[in-house]
């Protein structure tokens, strides 16, 4: 009876401790960053916290489709992923979108400016996201997701070189979600260039603006 007395005794001494354990304790859950104070932060388990970056360029998307629309795309995608990783114990650290991208499709036509495309330099970009993951590494995070669904080709290129960077730097994970390998999306750039190229024509014939007396010997 007194070792069992002796045993609840230490039991409820250890219950203060516990009870404290578990109130810091962050369940896995869906945070965003903006929202979040200095207490919250502290409170986050980092080994099992995914940071979410989320690119959002505004690149003239024609007649019909918003500016954002890679922003757009890339928000549902951060939907997605969040509600994935939550399900497997992990939580989910969401940063505001960052607007900013290399590479907008009026490039491929050399048609400067355009209404709708803001964009930055490739080095610019770059160092974005490379004094973030720095940032985020030194709080102690390993894990980065990037949302993006911008194909320029150095866009894409300048992301990957941030998650090796990254990975050798800081040994961590930082991964890019639905980015194009760079050879991937130089061909898909070339693609678009030549199917406007060949719809531009045809519209161009159609209303009688070609005189292919002088085009068919320029082509030739």
């Amino acid at each position: 009876m007194h070792s069992r007395i002796t045993r609840i005794v230490r039991l409820a001494g250890l219950l203060p401790a516990a009870l404290t354990v578990l109130a810091n304790a962050v369940p896995a859950q869906i945070f965003h960053a903006a929202e979040m104070n200095t207490v919250q932060y502290k409170n986050l388990d980092r080994g099992k916290t995914a940071v979410i970056l989320t690119t959002g360029i505004l690149e003239e998307h024609g007649p019909y489709l918003p500016a954002y629309t890679d922003g757009y795309i890339s928000e549902a995608l951060v939907r997605d992923v969040s509600a994935a990783v939550t399900a497997k114990g992990w939580s989910v650290l969401i940063f505001p979108v960052i607007p900013l991208g290399a590479g907008g499709v009026n490039e491929l036509a050399a048609k400067y400016p355009f209404p709708g495309s803001f964009t930055i330099r490739v080095n610019t970009l770059r160092a974005v996201f490379m004094d973030l993951a720095d940032e985020l590494a030194e709080a102690g995070f390993k894990l980065i997701f990037i949302a993006n669904n911008h194909g320029a080709p150095n866009h894409n290129r300048a992301l990957a070189q941030v998650c090796q960077y990254f990975r050798e730097t800081h040994g961590g994970r930082m991964i890019v979600l639905r980015g194009l390998p760079v050879h991937a999306a130089t061909a898909t750039s070339h693609f678009v260039l030549a199917i406007t190229s060949l719809a531009g024509s045809a519209v161009f014939a159609l209303h009688g603006q070609i005189r292919f007396d002088v085009a068919l010997p320029m082509g030739i």
